[in-house]
């Protein structure tokens, strides 16, 4: 057979060495060829010879034979990704393809990628010290992008279900014993961050969720609060958003020391503060908007910083400042 359609040469009793001409490589302009060895009658050996011509075929047709992965990911950010996730979302995976993923693969042709690319591409990152969850977060990602390649028919195959992403070690999650979060509302309670740390840590709330709320989320009568909004900060700037999910909005009960410590902190100015502060938690820097919502990090740094002058001897897990969530 003409060497540029297929070949199949016969290499033992019932053994077929299949040839398939793919073309030039787009950097060293060699010929490329599919090699494949069946063992059985020559019936099997022509089907799959069959097969893979129209599988070469159709992808000299396909649309991803002609672009990079770049123009790609540009196209799949702006047509599948924003309509249906949220921008900061989107951000975050605009961001890790221009990290991880552009500089090593951005200007492969998109249907010439194979599993072995991303595979080596991983390795790369793990050889540069990145952990096994951003390494299994890019994939996630790339797989995604590559999916919908398969639905829109720029690509016969998607490379990344042939790739094994890194084990990631899982640690075992640790809480605050019962005397830990004793300390850690009594010490708490002798700072401006006192009634937030202490919602945070009897509701627990995401840090988005309990600083967008407002002063009517709360039912003082039944000691409930709503969790009806989240917070976020985009481009320096604050908006109040959905929940992260459907389900996330939710009632919860307060226990009764929340509810009256809360009161006692408030009660003296609480008409004054719901005029001024429509929000609960509100940044108290000097020339500040008062319904600017403050942040979970500055919780952090500035109630360690508290517990350091306060001499508590409280510590969490080591030196790293905690989670409130």
């Amino acid at each position: 057979m003409a060497r540029k359609v297929g070949q199949i040469i016969a290499r033992g009793d019932r053994r077929w060495l299949i040839r398939v001409y793919l073309g030039r490589d787009h950097e060293t302009h060699k010929r490329k060829y599919h090699n494949r060895t069946i063992h059985g009658p020559m019936r099997e050996a022509q089907a799959y010879l069959t097969r893979k011509l129209r599988e070469r075929d159709l992808g000299r047709d396909l649309e991803g034979a002609k672009i990079t992965l770049n123009e790609y990911l540009d196209r799949w950010l702006e047509a599948a990704v924003k309509p249906r996730v949220r921008e900061k979302t989107c951000q975050d995976y605009e961001g890790m393809l221009r990290r991880y993923v552009r500089p090593n693969l951005g200007e492969r042709v998109l249907a010439a990628l194979r599993p072995l690319d991303l595979q080596t591409t991983y390795q790369q990152m793990i050889e540069r010290g990145l952990s096994a969850r951003t390494v299994r977060y890019t994939h996630v990602v790339l797989r995604s992008a590559l999916r919908q390649a398969l639905q829109w028919h720029l690509l016969l195959e998607n490379p990344a279900d042939g790739v094994k992403p890194p084990q990631q070690v899982r640690s075992e999650m640790r809480v605050l014993s019962v005397w830990q979060a004793r300390t850690f509302l009594r010490t708490a309670q002798t700072t401006r961050y006192g009634p937030v740390l202490s919602v945070a840590l009897t509701t627990g709330m995401r840090p988005s969720e309990y600083l967008a709320l407002k002063w009517q989320d709360i039912n003082w009568a039944r000691q409930t609060v709503s969790v009806v909004r989240s917070v976020r900060k985009l481009n320096g700037r604050w908006s109040f958003t959905d929940t992260k999910r459907s389900r996330s909005r939710r009632v919860i009960k307060l226990q009764n020391w929340t509810v009256l410590y809360f009161g006692i902190c408030t009660r003296q100015h609480l008409q004054t503060i719901r005029a001024l502060k429509p929000l609960i938690w509100c940044s108290k820097r000097r020339g500040e908007n008062p319904s600017i919502p403050i942040l979970s990090p500055s919780i952090s740094s500035q109630y360690l910083r508290s517990l350091s002058c306060h001499g508590s001897g409280f510590t969490i897990y080591g030196t790293r400042p905690p989670r409130w969530h």
